[in-house]
């Protein structure tokens, strides 16, 4: 019996409840993930879009010099030879933790929703991962990250751990998501992260509290 501690998030409780002992996945669960990996295998194929003067929702909190570089179109760096690899097994890692949350019971309201943010310097556009609704029926945005062991133990130990170490930007990219979605979710709360251990599979939840 795993332990469950005051602190312990409910959707972690879950998580770990499913996966403790012989953890099942329903036929209509595994058709499902089969579907979505299809759709975002196909995005092997896809070519870079065109340069906009703004940002995207998950490029949001890159470092100003960054972001900086883009805006003025400068050439960028020619992308590594196992990039498109790394962008599919990120995919992959999001398609099986979505799997293992719906056999676990969670509710999931909205899943991979694209979204924009409009803005007084125009709109910024962007796709989340997913909106829960916990048992009191709030809803709450969440990403999911496959992380090295490295910043699955430090990086996700916490929301504080995770806002001192955010060289990603994903604190500004979960806030874009959720301030985007509130025309449609008033409500709409920040969740924050399920991170995957690409290591060891271990899931793990982290909370923006």
């Amino acid at each position: 019996m795993i332990p469950v501690f005051e602190d312990t998030h409910p959707l972690q409780v879950k998580i770990d409840e499913f996966l403790e002992g012989t953890p099942q996945l329903t036929k209509s669960i595994i058709f499902q993930a089969s579907q979505s990996f299809n759709e975002k295998l196909g995005r092997f194929n896809s070519k870079p879009r065109g340069r906009s003067t703004l940002p995207s929702l998950s490029q949001v909190g890159k470092p100003f010099c960054m972001l900086h570089a883009d805006k003025m179109q400068w050439t960028k760096a020619p992308q590594s030879s196992n990039f498109k690899i790394k962008m599919t097994y990120g995919d992959m890692t999001e398609v099986i933790a979505v799997a293992i949350l719906e056999a676990a019971g969670v509710d999931i309201v909205s899943l991979n929703g694209r979204t924009v943010l409009n803005t007084d310097e125009g709109d910024i556009y962007g796709e989340y991962d997913l909106i829960i609704r916990d048992e009191d029926g709030k809803l709450t945005m969440w990403d999911i990250k496959s992380a090295s062991r490295f910043a699955f133990e430090h990086k996700f130990k916490s929301y504080e751990a995770m806002k001192n170490g955010d060289s990603f930007g994903y604190v500004s990219q979960l806030f874009g998501y959720t301030l985007a979605e509130r025309k449609n979710y008033p409500d709409i709360q920040v969740g924050g992260w399920i991170a995957i251990n690409k290591e060891t599979g271990e899931m793990k939840v982290c909370a923006a509290d």
